[in-house]
């Protein structure tokens, strides 16, 4: 066939015989993955009415605004908001949202901040490099000029 799939400790996909690709993921994790979807859903519909994707990006804690985005939109048109009478507002709330919050512009905000810290944190350690090997010459030139002293 055009198309196998094989499951076992990790799973192998084969398509048109040209290309494969393996993902390793244990078992476990994958069932752990799968809880997490169930709590997020579950999580939402318990608190449907004061839902909003805010709340729920800042509850499970997205890296990326563009995950939380297509998670988000997938429990939205899942049964179990369908069924609660909210769907249609929470839909109405997220298009809005995304109007006015471009995730690109989001994300790249996201990065520089990251790269900001992580560069500060760098300069913090290079300037304590410094400050540690201007001390120890310091005190050699010290020692040289007291022993100099002394043998005078």
């Amino acid at each position: 066939p055009s198309f196998v799939h094989r499951h076992t400790e990790t799973s192998t996909y084969r398509h048109n015989h040209l290309h494969t690709y393996i993902f390793n993921i244990p078992k476990e994790k994958m069932i752990l993955e799968k809880a997490k979807i169930t709590n997020d859903i579950d999580w939402c519909v318990k608190n449907v009415t004061t839902l909003n994707f805010i709340l729920y990006k800042k509850t499970f804690k997205f890296e990326l605004e563009s995950d939380a985005r297509r998670r988000y939109g997938d429990i939205l048109t899942s049964r179990k908001i369908l069924g609660s009478g909210e769907q249609e507002r929470l839909k109405k709330a997220f298009i809005e949202y995304q109007k006015n919050n471009d995730c690109s512009i989001i994300e790249g905000k996201n990065r520089l901040k990251r790269q900001r810290e992580l560069t500060d944190i760098e300069l913090q350690v290079d300037a304590n490099k410094t400050v540690k090997q201007y001390a120890l010459n310091e005190g050699g030139m010290i020692r040289r000029k007291r022993m100099g002293e002394e043998m005078e």
